[in-house]
């Protein structure tokens, strides 16, 4: 069983809506499927921590939110896009692991492209050489239509990947983040390290684990 540490750094602001198991609410029969089972053991759910809404009106961003939730445009071409990219700094939690080779994915919920007229921007790295913060950017389906999320709702899902795709995975929640982990966090600023030492410890410290399977 490999243990992931994670960190809300802003714990105040996501009590009580915190990362759970992906769960169905309701009987399907597909749930006795192995193959269902095997990656959905692997699969966790980042739910918003509170009610925000979210539209582009004439290139300019409208939101409804307290306001000591930030909201980051970091490029203002976007809000001419028919499909704005908007990057939210909640809920951010900080990842880790004492695994030698653990890969991390970043990827949509497949309801809020129906339900909330979005889905985030994904991706994946290797945690045990690169353990870091994460939050979300977000993809507007349709311009002419907010992004609403309710309280509680998927944001996006959380996946992990080993040398041994059979590996089970442990969630642990932790007040706060131990000194070894702050003083590598310091060490992996991408100020310091430039992208290019970026890129080596996101990818380059431990191969994928797919691959073998790959040929790669």
């Amino acid at each position: 069983m490999i243990k992931v540490h994670y960190t809300p750094l802003k714990p105040a602001e996501i009590d009580g809506y915190d990362i759970t198991k992906e769960i169905e609410t309701e009987y399907h029969s597909y749930q006795k499927c192995p193959v269902w089972k095997h990656k959905t053991n692997r699969t966790f759910v980042v739910h918003s921590p509170i009610d925000f809404s979210i539209s582009v009106k004439n290139e300019q961003l409208v939101y409804d939110m307290p306001e000591f939730f930030p909201v980051i445009i970091s490029d203002a071409t976007e809000l001419e896009s028919k499909h704005p990219i908007i990057q939210l700094k909640f809920p951010l939690y900080y990842f880790w692991t004492d695994a030698d080779n653990l890969w991390f994915e970043m990827l949509d919920h497949p309801m809020t492209s129906l339900n909330n007229n979005m889905y985030i921007i994904g991706g994946w790295w290797n945690l045990a050489g690169y353990p870091r913060s994460i939050s979300v950017a977000i993809k507007i389906v349709n311009n002419n239509n907010p992004v609403i999320i309710q309280q509680g709702d998927p944001l996006y899902r959380i996946r992990f990947y080993s040398d041994n795709l059979n590996e089970g995975f442990k969630l642990i929640k932790n007040d706060d983040i131990p000194i070894n982990v702050k003083q590598q966090r310091v060490a992996n600023d991408p100020k310091i390290i430039g992208s290019e030492g970026m890129n080596k410890r996101l990818f380059n410290k431990r191969e994928c684990p797919f691959k073998k399977y790959l040929n790669l």
